[in-house]
């Protein structure tokens, strides 16, 4: 250390010169550094998913979602039978290949109070657990909230 610290001394304009060089060299090099958002970055070119992805692109369009629309003939989506059936369609939609997400009111997660314990759950558990005080909570919450409405209830 002694040796280290007697050879800044003694050379201490070299040591400044040579530092200021580095750095102004680090700092031009830092101009040329970029961010790339494009996901394609992080895939080989022979990737066979990302080339799949591209396939589908190519042939449906860019868009990276799908939208399955429930339309009740009655206008009712708050019935047993409804909610059963998109409860169903919402538990398929996670089976299907390269998906992310799936967003639906039976799987919003709603939050509620229970004393001291803050409950997050989906506003559907269990479709045939379904009764007509759940049915209710359910209309009445989704119809409140804001994220839904207009979103994924009409």
């Amino acid at each position: 250390m002694e040796k280290f610290s007697s050879f800044i001394q003694t050379y201490r304009w070299l040591v400044i010169l040579v530092t200021l060089i580095t750095v102004g060299i680090a700092g031009y090099g830092a101009s040329n550094l970029t961010f790339k958002s494009d996901y394609k970055t992080f895939f080989k070119e022979e990737n066979k998913q990302l080339n799949d992805f591209l396939q589908m692109q190519k042939i449906y369009s860019k868009s990276d979602n799908v939208a399955i629309i429930v339309a009740p003939k009655d206008g009712n989506v708050f019935t047993k039978e409804n909610l059963t059936a998109i409860w169903e369609l919402t538990n398929e939609a996670w089976l299907i290949k390269y998906n992310s997400r799936v967003d639906s009111i039976t799987n919003f997660q709603y939050s509620y109070a229970e004393e001291d314990d803050l409950i997050i759950e989906d506003l559907v558990l269990e479709a045939d657990m379904l009764d007509d005080e759940m049915i209710a909570r359910a209309k009445r919450v989704a119809l409140s909230e804001p994220l839904l409405q207009k979103k994924l209830i009409s």
